[in-house]
């Protein structure tokens, strides 16, 4: 039998909890829920595909079968048991830390605001897209300024999406155990799998001019002032420029 592989890829309202990742070889990767009156609307969502198989299996919200909420942990076991923790990160990767746009201060992050927890021991991290953003004040107004002020700003360079691919060796398997009800996913090496994890803005419920990065700011216990968020550096009516990736590097879990 040959090895296997199973490719993560996060995009959306993702946090990054990066404090465990070097020497405890540990990540876990958050997904925040927004679903009341007046927000823009973002359904986390997980997606298994095994090639060469078109049809996903699904796991999303807190009523189906396929439940995607509290932790859920990927193991890989061979006859030996659990395989040992393994995860790196490439050079390339730069989280956008929510901690470090706030130099003097130390925020107190709640994991326990996401919807729903991964938690992972092996694999590479990798970026897929970068990004560049100016971080400002969430009551500033760039579609109000010209684009030459705009370029004025400081710049920061962050990976827009990442993935992290895992390998299953020869006679081993992985497992993604949900806690509560949900049934665990396994799986087998000799196959290929992609996996996409998201919290992106429903269709007919996106609003171009909200920042989507505040809702990172749920998960903080002491909400700083002022309320910084990056905005991307492209005129605001070029895309959807501000759903993206943080990390929470400082957050012990």
């Amino acid at each position: 039998m040959s090895t296997g592989t199973i490719e993560f890829t996060f995009e959306g309202l993702c946090p990054f909890f990066t404090s465990e990742l070097i020497e405890e070889k540990s990540l876990m990767v958050g997904l925040i829920g927004v679903f009341e009156a007046n927000e823009v609307t973002h359904a986390p969502t997980l997606r298994i595909f095994e090639h060469p198989f078109p049809e996903p299996i699904t796991y999303r919200g807190t009523t189906s079968r396929r439940l995607l909420t509290g932790d859920a942990y990927l193991h890989i076991i061979s006859n030996n048991g659990i395989a040992a923790k393994d995860i790196t990160s490439d050079p390339g990767v730069k989280f956008l830390d929510i901690e470090k746009l706030y130099p003097t201060k130390t925020l107190e992050i709640d994991p326990q605001g996401c919807q729903a927890r991964l938690h992972f021991n092996n694999g590479v991290l990798s970026q897929i897209r970068p990004n560049t953003v100016i971080v400002q004040d969430l009551d500033h107004h760039m579609a109000s300024e010209s684009e030459e002020e705009v370029e004025e700003g400081v710049r920061q360079e962050f990976s827009y999406s990442v993935k992290l691919v895992i390998t299953i060796p020869e006679d081993s398997y992985a497992v993604l155990h949900f806690q509560g009800d949900t049934d665990d996913y396994v799986f087998k090496a000799g196959r290929n799998y992609r996996v996409e994890v998201r919290s992106l803005p429903q269709p007919g419920n996106h609003d171009h001019q909200v920042n989507h990065f505040k809702y990172f700011y749920r998960l903080v216990k002491n909400p700083p002032k002022p309320i910084l968020v990056p905005e991307d550096v492209f005129k605001p009516d070029s895309g959807d420029p501000t759903c993206m990736l943080a990390s929470f590097g400082k957050t012990r879990i």
